[in-house]
């Protein structure tokens, strides 16, 4: 077993970043959690997600295949059912969760996300533009 700590890239508002931190205290395994906005050029979640996990020389990305890892390498599955039968109805739930957005997101968004946060990288590049733009032609005007 590695003794290596699990370093978890995510911001602490993340209910998949603290999935996966209760996954590592499960698992009896240390962890660092790295504050890394969604949208930061430091994510290297390739679709501008949290969390991105380092681990056994390992990148991962998405909490489902990150939290099983942990599980299966580190723990014997003891996270898991261990009955496929059983095994089957918990992916089922995963799966449904993870197809219906909750109704609260964009609420919770709003409201704790600061608004660079939750705009999307082109429409974060616009903004920057605008507020640059909008600065030069003021300061060419007067």
């Amino acid at each position: 077993m590695v003794t290596a700590e699990v370093r978890i890239f995510g911001t602490v508002i993340s209910t998949y970043t603290r999935i996966v931190q209760i996954t590592c205290e499960e698992a009896g395994l240390s962890h660092e959690t790295v504050p890394t906005p969604a949208h930061s050029p430091q994510n290297r979640h390739p679709f501008g997600k949290v969390p991105v996990v380092e681990f056994d020389g390992l990148e991962l990305i998405e909490s489902v295949s990150i939290t099983q890892y942990l599980d299966n390498a580190h723990s014997s599955g003891a996270l898991q059912p261990r009955d496929p039968a059983a095994r089957a109805v918990m992916d089922r739930w995963i799966a449904k969760r993870l197809n219906k957005r909750c109704p609260i997101c964009p609420a919770h968004w709003h409201f704790w996300m600061p608004k660079s946060q939750r705009m999307a990288p082109g429409q974060q590049a616009v903004s920057t533009w605008q507020i640059s733009s909008s600065t030069a032609f003021s300061a060419a005007s007067s």
